[in-house]
């Protein structure tokens, strides 16, 4: 079963933690995971850099230290870079030390202290902890983009009848995504819609 919307009862279990931006007008924010994938990062570069976008790379630590060109590439281009952990390891089947420990090894690494939970997995006492020193965003908007039976035509048809005012959208730096094949559609339908892509960085200041 997928669900696009981040359950409001779990929303309840962080409540120090960035699912939407309120009051952002028409503006939405672009947002990838697992960052930076050779092949892919790149493209996704080329794409946003052309259009003018702006998008927050949550970047796993172990991916940075193994591909350190694609990661310049990000630091070069000024996006945002976020923390996406050392390990990407679930929250919910770690000891609370060893989940902090890698939160906070990836956080070296990305140089950043907003985090994004990898699988969304986080228990109630990791991230009462983390939050302390961390700004935890999940999203409000995840179309599964990783998943081979989602074409890039059915991302669209999500995003379409799910995007609203101050929406924080996932997509994925992955081998297992093709987002990078149908991400000038998913622009396209943005800008249709009237909306525009806000800065994640800016918004958290």
């Amino acid at each position: 079963m997928r669900i696009f919307r981040f359950p409001l009862i779990l929303r309840y279990l962080y409540p120090y933690a960035l699912f939407r931006i309120k009051n952002a007008g028409n503006n939405i924010f672009l947002t990838f995971d697992d960052s930076p994938t050779p092949g892919v990062t790149s493209e996704l570069v080329k794409i946003l850099k052309h259009r003018n976008i702006p998008a927050t790379f949550f970047c796993i630590g172990k991916n940075v230290k193994n591909n350190p060109e694609e990661f310049a590439l990000l630091v070069k281009e000024e996006f945002t870079i976020a923390n996406h952990g050392f390990s990407h390891i679930r929250g919910w089947k770690t000891p609370d030390p060893v989940y902090i420990s890698d939160v906070e090894k990836g956080s070296r690494i990305a140089s950043s202290t907003v985090f994004r939970p990898p699988y969304g997995s986080m228990s109630f006492l990791q991230g009462r902890i983390l939050s302390k020193q961390h700004r935890i965003v999940f999203w409000d908007l995840m179309v599964y983009d990783y998943d081979q039976e989602m074409t890039g035509e059915l991302v669209v048809q999500i995003i379409r009848k799910n995007i609203r005012s101050g929406s924080i959208i996932v997509l994925h730096d992955n081998i297992k995504s093709d987002c990078h094949l149908f991400l000038n559609k998913v622009i396209d339908l943005v800008i249709d819609m009237g909306y525009c892509f806000g800065d994640l960085q800016r918004s958290l200041a």
